[in-house]
């Protein structure tokens, strides 16, 4: 069977490369064939059961703060401006970087469970090198839509407090989790922003605050193994259970598009 979703990549020194940077939904692009069933959503929805019974609890026992059930959301129209600021500057990354808020800020809407700093992700504008265009740096996720954009938008130092308090301490704690680093930042081409956005023109993304599950196990189970694509399992997954990533859903899709960091 031809495969429809298949990622221009190939294999270097054991490290996949990827045409301009973009990684593609990284849920739907695991198996050199279209499978029968729904895979990408039973794989997306054991990351959001993994982070209930696994992650979430100890952050809070720990007392990490976050946003109600792990769950935020970013609008489409925000997000659609944003995607026209990218292309005007010629930025190529839209990055989130996991940092430490304090949950009673005006510029946001979030339902934590305990009045204090909770974590929380900054989208950047970056380059094809993954630095910051111009300080180009938005509190977008779970926005308050009385704000405009440009009211949203925050500098480098202001970044870079908020992302120190997360390195001190959240950060401490998910790799005590993890037993070794944990996810940093999570950066999104700009052609798979644009491929989300044609596709999928709803009012809001909800993003999953997750933890990735034993993906290898899932296809196994299903006895997918035959048409995996190994070069992006292992480039993506492998070795990655218990990492905290994101999953943007709508009503129908689950898109899992970003590059990790670590």
């Amino acid at each position: 069977m031809e495969n429809l979703n298949a990622t221009m990549s190939q294999v270097i020194n054991n490290e996949i490369t990827y045409e301009d940077g973009r990684i593609g939904n990284k849920l739907e692009n695991l198996f050199n064939a279209i499978p029968l069933i729904n895979i990408h959503k039973i794989i997306a929805e054991s990351f959001f059961d993994n982070a209930r019974i696994g992650v979430f609890p100890f952050m809070a026992s720990q007392n990490i703060n976050f946003n109600n059930g792990g769950l935020y959301e970013v609008s489409y129209s925000y997000l659609n401006e944003i995607c026209e600021i990218m292309e005007a500057i010629k930025a190529t990354f839209l990055t989130f970087t996991f940092v430490e808020i304090d949950s009673n800020d005006q510029r946001l809407r979030v339902s934590p469970y305990s009045q204090k700093e909770m974590i929380y992700m900054v989208a950047s504008l970056q380059n094809k090198n993954e630095r910051t265009i111009d300080e180009n740096n938005y509190l977008l996720v779970n926005a308050n839509p009385n704000f405009p954009l440009e009211t949203l938008k925050i500098s480098d130092e202001e970044l870079e407090v908020f992302r120190s308090k997360f390195q001190s301490n959240g950060h401490i704690v998910l790799n005590k989790y993890f037993k070794k680093e944990n996810t940093r930042t999570i950066s999104y081409h700009i052609k798979d922003l644009r491929t989300t956005l044609a596709k999928d023109t709803c009012e809001k993304y909800i993003i999953h605050l997750c933890q990735i599950s034993n993906v290898m196990k899932i296809i196994s189970d299903h006895n997918l193994r035959d048409i995996l694509n190994e070069d992006q399992y292992r480039e993506h997954f492998q070795g990655r259970e218990k990492q905290i990533t994101l999953v943007f859903t709508t009503d129908t899709e689950y898109y899992d598009m970003g590059g990790l960091r670590p």
